[in-house]
């Protein structure tokens, strides 16, 4: 019960501090480009994904098989490329933490 009430608490804070404390929405438009960087990727593969998945699949079947294969190639490509690099990440985090740590 106090986790519940605990995360509503932080959530409440999280959203309205902004808008009550000028100082942090300053903090936060002085960044703007930051936020923009960071969103600009995930819209654009957004984007792409949906018209790729319209015009490769129907509702329960392939529109263009050829196309459906790139999407899956793709998918995979992507998942395997990501996952190498966080592994890769936590291989060479956890090599510097044992550096510092000796």
């Amino acid at each position: 019960l106090f986790a519940g009430f605990a995360i509503v608490t932080f959530l409440v804070t999280l959203v309205v501090l902004p808008f009550m404390w000028p100082l942090t929405w300053e903090m936060i438009w002085s960044q703007k480009w930051v936020v923009v960087t960071l969103l600009i990727p995930h819209v654009i593969t957004f984007i792409v994904k949906k018209v790729a998945l319209v015009c490769a699949f129907g509702e329960d079947y392939f529109k263009n098989r050829f196309a459906a294969a790139v999407v899956y190639f793709w998918q995979t490509y992507l998942s395997l490329l990501a996952g190498i690099a966080g592994a890769a990440g936590r291989f060479i985090l956890g090599l510097v933490g044992l550096l510092f740590r000796v």
